[in-house]
């Protein structure tokens, strides 16, 4: 309950980045990664970030991190590497015509990649349930208040529901769990 508490306060307080990340335009040669809500670089984005960083010139293939290791780590190599909730990862994350994550929104923006084309590269094969399949860790004991919260904030809130417009599978059977999943 008090997480739902804590995304209706943030989510108020930062809606007004919602809106203007919603009306600066995209740039078709800035691609933005990151990985695991912000904290790590590793896992498919950050080898499709290096690809793209030397072996695709006309794309600025920046990274998002909330980790300043990381973020020094990347800069140290010669790559575009920002905080996400900096000015310049903002603005980065508002420009991004295409945005990669592998876990979800959080590893970047989540109140600026609403107008990107945003890519779900999973960091593995769903063995177990996972996102909307996941009925255990739901929360039982205030399940219809708990729906009603949910669809109000999302209704209130769009940057807060994710939908992603290309999910990357490595066979069928792992595209029709990742379907399931993430409601696709």
């Amino acid at each position: 309950m008090n997480r739902a508490v804590n995304k209706l306060v943030f989510g108020i307080l930062l809606y007004p980045l919602y809106l203007i990340s919603r009306i600066i335009p995209k740039s078709d040669d800035v691609w933005i990664f990151g990985a695991w809500y912000g904290n790590r670089y590793s896992d498919s984005p950050s080898y499709l970030f290096e690809y793209v960083h030397q072996d695709i010139p006309e794309i600025r293939a920046i990274w998002l991190s909330n980790k300043s290791e990381v973020i020094s780590k990347l800069q140290s190599r010669g790559f575009n590497a920002y905080h996400r909730n900096s000015p310049k990862g903002f603005w980065y994350c508002c420009r991004a015509n295409v945005t990669f994550v592998n876990c979800g929104y959080s590893d970047v923006n989540k109140y600026a990649v609403g107008c990107s084309f945003k890519v779900q590269i999973w960091h593995g094969i769903p063995m177990k349930k996972i996102k909307n399949d996941d009925k255990i860790n739901q929360n039982r004991k205030y399940f219809t208040l708990f729906v009603f919260i949910k669809a109000m904030l999302l209704k209130l809130f769009p940057f807060l529901d994710e939908k992603w417009d290309l999910i990357i599978s490595s066979s069928q059977e792992v595209t029709k769990r990742l379907s399931s999943a993430f409601s696709v």
